[in-house]
């Protein structure tokens, strides 16, 4: 168990102003969302590992006209989410539970900060269901940890280890890419890029096969 129940009680209402703070020194979340919007995603986006919303909220306002439903196993997700309330929801569910409902594909899927806390066992599946979700031709987008000794990857690993008391590992890019083959045969790398701070924020996109045509 880590620090963070404890340390959000504490917080109250100065909650969101402090997380912003905190989160900057490892992750720019304007940033990234940046990246994404860069690659072109579609209207209708899909954010697993949404957490608080804080991401969902830099995704919207750097995307106009998209929808973001975001999902997480954690309790309440997008609880500090203040963004445009039309454009954004959240479900607590798992993948494989929301590819059961059999709902419409997402033009994106995006896979943020997840894969370092999955078993080895569970890790193809997750990717697989993940690409399930999106339709053919779209994008398949993972934001992961890299280690490289900076500051930055100190601060996320500190989040992840002490803060939220999780077990992590982490994945250079090569061994990301051949994860996401593997789970996910004939999706295509299209973009790979850093976001700050530092060099240790990973962005990876793979176009997802489209159906064969006569």
């Amino acid at each position: 168990m880590g620090i963070g129940p404890t340390a959000r009680r504490l917080l109250g209402r100065h909650e969101k102003r402090v997380a912003d703070w905190y989160r900057a020194c490892f992750l720019d979340a304007p940033a990234l969302a940046e990246a994404v919007a860069a690659v072109g995603p579609g209207p209708r986006l899909l954010e697993i590992g949404c957490g608080d919303g804080v991401m969902t909220e830099a995704l919207v306002g750097r995307l106009p006209g998209a929808t973001v439903l975001g999902i997480d196993i954690a309790e309440h997700p997008g609880r500090l989410y203040a963004g445009d309330p039309a454009r954004a929801s959240f479900r607590r569910c798992t993948v494989q539970e929301l590819a059961a409902e059999g709902g419409p594909p997402f033009d994106t899927v995006l896979v943020v900060d997840v894969l370092h806390h999955v078993d080895d066992v569970l890790l193809t599946d997750l990717l697989a269901v993940a690409a399930r979700l999106c339709r053919p031709g779209g994008h398949l987008m993972v934001k992961e940890w890299e280690r490289n000794g900076s500051p930055g990857f100190w601060a996320g690993w500190f989040s992840d280890r002490v803060v939220s008391g999780q077990q992590v590992r982490f994945f250079d890019a090569n061994e990301l890419a051949a994860r996401v083959i593997a789970a996910v045969p004939g999706a295509v790398c299209t973009d790979r890029r850093r976001v700050p701070p530092g060099r240790a924020n990973l962005l990876v996109s793979w176009r997802l096969p489209a159906p064969a045509t006569d």
